[in-house]
């Protein structure tokens, strides 16, 4: 989904793009992440943090629901990465 086609922010709108991105959020995140595909095809990527940065969906609350559908282990990637986001937004704010 590119910038330009991306949907009004709303809790709607981003608990829609939270539900079809978790089937990707275990192995396939971990194993595609690195990769550009180019701005029509992020479906390797989970494209929430804009809902994320405006607070449309809370971290705890993403990953609540990425456990809930993978294991830790298969989950390990994405949720190193849901915390690093948050630890460099506190790092920035303080520096």
């Amino acid at each position: 989904m590119t910038t330009s086609n991306m949907p009004r922010p709303s809790r709607q709108a981003a608990l829609s793009a939270l539900e079809q991105y978790l089937p990707n959020a275990g192995r396939a995140y971990a194993k595609s992440r690195n990769f550009d595909y180019g701005p029509d095809r992020r479906d390797n990527v989970s494209v929430l943090s804009p809902y994320v940065s405006h607070r449309l969906l809370l971290e705890a609350e993403l990953l609540e629901r990425v456990l809930g559908r993978h294991s830790f282990g298969e989950a390990q990637k994405f949720i190193e990465e849901v915390y690093w986001r948050s630890y460099f937004k506190g790092w920035l704010e303080q520096h």
